[in-house]
């Protein structure tokens, strides 16, 4: 039996997993050249790019097959890719089903329009009657600012007048609190601070801390997602405005209102820059569509919050006072997407209502978590959308 306490035992695996997180952290900067941890790659120019692997085809995509040609091909966020399910559950495939024709995954967990711009000759390559090009409402906008603002590739795509600019606040004090449970400005806190933030910088960070998560729960250096949504569910009790708890029956969920408000607030510079980002990435995806003969649609996807408001102000005519902060910022943003298709004359397909009738009948189109992905069931009503949208509107 060992002669060292328990306690120097965790201590000893917690130095390791330290001491082997920077080393990896140190060897990505080093080189620039890590590559292919879960499919995913270091991209001077896009941040990441999908590699190979189960789910993807040659190109990286989550596809079965890697096409030469598609009848139509998706390109966005996670919400493109299928976050929270299956490929084959993710609303490309689904509405390839619907359409009785091919659809071409090229969605990627944190792209921006900047990153969709990039990749669209590429889409265009494989000669589509119909691009779709995924557009976020939760955070797209301040995802085309960081990255824009923060990888010297995309400076040409800067404002030139510097008074434009502020320094970049983060959007992740709440997301330690809500997806742990843990009080803000504790030393626990400000440790999960740094480790997002590795998160964002280091693939091999991720990984690891990934890979390591088990040994870590069960030596007591980790909590379990279990306690971590106890904690976070305690919150609603005493902080509606941070966790509110939506306890409809069949539809019952968590939300956080003020989660990702920042990132539609388009009274901030930040927001407002990316923004009009977006709209020149738009205006050349259309530009570029029409040359190659593809037809160009923007699909402006909603988030989880904003579909609970359509459902509240359909049923009760108004949101939770929770909410109205979210709400007011919320309406100005879809005005202005709206605005924005109207006069660049871009189709766009909106399927916020379809989803909040979907909450109506009783339908779970998310998890009772707080998760912010749609279940299958939500995307099969995305790709359902999509289809009625195409069947309705065979040309344009």
């Amino acid at each position: 039996m060992s002669k060292f306490p328990w306690s120097i035992h965790a201590g000893r695996v917690l130095i390791l997993i330290l001491i082997s997180m920077g080393a990896l952290f140190f060897v990505e900067y080093a080189t620039r050249s890590l590559v292919a941890l879960e499919q995913v790659s270091t991209d001077p120019i896009l941040g990441m790019r999908p590699s190979a692997g189960d789910e993807g085809d040659k190109r990286g995509f989550r596809n079965s097959a890697t096409l030469a040609t598609s009848s139509i091909v998706a390109l966005g966020d996670s919400l493109v890719y299928g976050g929270n399910a299956t490929r084959e559950e993710a609303w490309p495939q689904v509405l390839g089903t619907f359409m009785s024709t091919s659809v071409y995954n090229m969605g990627m967990t944190g792209y921006s329009s900047v990153q969709v711009g990039y990749l669209f000759d590429q889409a265009l390559s494989m000669k589509p009657d119909i691009t779709i090009a995924g557009f976020y409402l939760g955070n797209s906008m301040q995802g085309a600012y960081d990255l824009v603002y923060g990888n010297e590739y995309w400076s040409h795509l800067r404002k030139t007048d510097s008074s434009e600019k502020e320094p970049s606040q983060s959007l992740y004090d709440d997301r330690i609190v809500l997806s742990m449970g843990i009080a803000s400005g504790t030393f626990n806190y400000r440790l999960h601070q740094i480790g997002l933030w590795l998160r964002e910088h280091s693939l091999a960070y991720a990984r690891l801390a990934d890979i390591s998560r088990s040994l870590r729960e069960k030596i007591g250096l980790a909590s379990t997602s279990k306690d971590n949504a106890q904690r976070v569910l305690s919150l609603s009790v005493d902080h509606p405005d941070m966790v509110y708890q939506v306890k409809d029956k069949g539809i019952e969920t968590i939300l956080t209102p003020r989660e990702e408000l920042k990132a539609i607030d388009l009274s901030r510079t930040e927001t407002k820059e990316g923004w009009r980002i977006a709209q020149i990435q738009y205006r050349e995806m259309k530009r570029k569509a029409i040359n190659a003969h593809s037809r160009f649609i923007i699909l402006v996807l909603p988030s989880k919050k904003q579909v609970y408001q359509e459902y509240w102000i359909n049923k009760d005519g108004e949101v939770p006072m929770e909410f109205k902060p979210y709400e007011d910022a919320s309406e100005i943003q879809l005005v202005e997407v709206k605005r924005f298709c109207i006069d660049e004359e871009i189709e766009c397909i909106f399927p916020l209502s379809q989803m909040s009738v979907a909450l109506k009948d009783g339908k779970r189109i998310y998890s009772n978590s707080q998760e912010g992905h749609p279940l299958p069931e939500g995307y099969r009503i995305i790709a359902e959308t999509i289809a009625e949208y195409l069947n309705e509107n065979p040309t344009r």
